[in-house]
């Protein structure tokens, strides 16, 4: 389960992630932006690996369409992985 740290980073995410976003109108930026949006909306936030794996997943859809994006998950993960996610 993500630490107060991880979630408040993932919220920092989703916000920036809104801003890029609504200036791209893009389907599949829209699509991962829901489901970032539906994951950190559950009541039982998954576990780390899966949130980490989600991360990566969207960090790969990203990185042709909208490099800025990719690299926001990118230090994402990785800010992650130094509070011990």
């Amino acid at each position: 389960m993500p630490t107060p740290d991880a979630q408040d980073h993932l919220i920092a995410l989703k916000a920036q992630f809104d801003r890029h976003a609504a200036e791209a109108a893009d389907d599949n930026l829209e699509a991962v932006r829901a489901e970032l949006e539906h994951k950190l909306a559950l009541a039982e936030p998954p576990d780390s690996a899966t949130v980490l794996g989600h991360l990566r997943d969207w960090e790969a859809r990203l990185a042709v369409d909208h490099p800025l994006l990719s690299g926001l998950l990118t230090d994402t993960i990785i800010k992650l992985e130094s509070l011990g996610l």
